[in-house]
């Protein structure tokens, strides 16, 4: 909140298709996430724990 509020950075909605997405796409995805995080205040999808989405995707691949 405080970074909101305070840090004057620019702030964006990450939006990204993850329904499909792989293990590895996924990573990549959080690995993106985490470089821009450092610019940026991002609303991240993934962050949300009740999606469970990164739990859906491994679930597919298995």
């Amino acid at each position: 909140m405080y970074r909101i509020a305070f840090e004057g950075k620019p702030k964006t909605y990450l939006s990204y298709s993850i329904s499909f997405a792989t293990e590895e796409q996924i990573e990549a995805v959080i690995e993106f996430r985490d470089e821009l995080r450092k610019r940026i205040v991002g609303f991240d999808p993934l962050s949300i724990r009740e999606m469970g989405w990164l739990s859906v995707a491994i679930a597919m691949k298995k």
